[in-house]
């Protein structure tokens, strides 16, 4: 192994050093470097947010993630055309140091409230976004509510937009995963060939 790499202790991946995500499970890497200060946002006073802000902010965040989807799929549909094997578990490079290059600048901000933590293929048909609702804490918010309220919209963004086109082609499926500020599971959304054909 060398000096600036980092064992995950989930999935046992050999993961670059400057990885803050495992690229095989998507598990929180042990930190091997300073990594730059936290904002503040945490500690200020909590703010009571309308529904429908977080909503319109969530949205947000899922057409960036979809954007970065699109930069994945031009890569796996290449990938796919030319036959190579897209098995995770044959250590596909291709496929992986995609994976890598997106998640090298992230985490980032989409908006005050939500974060893209990083993207992970969870298998050679599915890739997944996670991201981070920094001002929400589990048990505190309607999840039922928020995800019925953002599943149409998400849907109909991967249903409706040119740039997904070549990934609904393949049968891709779209996966939205949500935790709270503390790390904790919100919901998911996956959207399925089934949803958007």
């Amino acid at each position: 192994m060398e000096s600036d790499t980092v064992i995950c202790s989930r999935c046992q991946t050999e993961n670059q050093g400057y990885l803050r995500y495992c690229r095989g499970c998507g598990y929180e890497l042990p930190k091997v470097t300073v990594e730059n200060a936290v904002t503040k946002t945490q500690d200020k006073p909590k703010k009571k947010v309308s529904l429908a802000l977080t909503v319109g902010l969530v949205t947000g965040g899922v057409i960036l993630g979809i954007i970065i989807g699109i930069m994945i799929g031009g890569v796996s549909t290449f990938i796919y055309l030319n036959d190579f094997p897209l098995s995770l578990n044959s250590n596909n490079k291709v496929l992986m140091e995609t994976v890598d290059n997106l998640n090298r600048n992230l985490p980032v901000m989409i908006d005050s409230e939500t974060r893209l933590d990083n993207v992970i293929a969870a298998n050679s048909k599915t890739f997944q976004y996670n991201y981070t609702l920094i001002n929400m804490e589990s048990g505190k918010v309607d999840t039922t509510a928020m995800k019925s309220k953002m599943e149409p919209f998400i849907i109909n963004n991967v249903k409706t937009m040119p740039e997904t086109e070549s990934q609904r082609k393949q049968g891709m499926t779209f996966a939205f995963y949500y935790k709270d500020k503390n790390g904790n599971y919100l919901f998911s959304i996956v959207v399925t060939p089934e949803e958007y054909k």
